[in-house]
């Protein structure tokens, strides 16, 4: 079951982001069963957070949030 409150899906984002190190919209946006648009928006309220940092296509963990990952070349 996936998170229906806004503030349950950022969650998992920020989530999925940290322990992964990085996420794109499109997978996030299919995972989540919202748009891409919503993904973004989620992408930016995270970032203006501080919580991540957005990149062409996705967001990766903010420094001192990363769970010691490689981001990908096509993610920077």
């Amino acid at each position: 079951m996936h998170p229906t409150l806004t503030v349950e899906r950022r969650d998992a984002i920020l989530n999925l982001v940290v322990h992964e190190g990085a996420a794109r919209v499109s997978e996030l946006a299919e995972r989540f069963d919202v748009s891409a648009a919503t993904v973004r928006r989620d992408l930016e309220a995270l970032e203006d957070r501080g919580e991540l940092r957005r990149v062409h296509g996705g967001a990766v963990a903010s420094e001192g949030r990363e769970e010691g990952f490689r981001v990908a070349p096509s993610l920077t």
